[in-house]
């Protein structure tokens, strides 16, 4: 079963928008799933639906400790997944 996180408090629905490293604000969903965590993120101002084409996805795997790795969903960063079929992706 998937989680999202805010503030360390599990919650229904995390969607909050920030500041990115490049300057870029976006709009974030976290969503912990065991031993992985999924980053999707879209642009701010695109809106928040989970369910558009609007979203790129990363997973952050910790499932070995000493190997945490992080891939990109269909291996790209582009905005055009969709941030509700996160768990179908292939992830390179």
């Amino acid at each position: 079963m998937a989680n999202e996180v805010i503030n360390g408090a599990l919650n229904p629905i995390f969607l909050r928008t920030v500041q990115d490293v490049d300057k870029v604000r976006l709009s974030k969903r976290i969503i912990i799933s065991g031993t992985k965590t999924y980053i999707c993120e879209t642009a701010f101002g695109l809106g928040t639906n989970v369910s558009l084409q609007i979203w790129r996805i990363k997973e952050v795997d910790e499932t070995d400790a000493n190997n945490i790795t992080v891939k990109w969903a269909s291996g790209t960063t582009a905005f055009d997944k969709v941030s509700d079929n996160y768990a179908s992706y292939t992830y390179a």
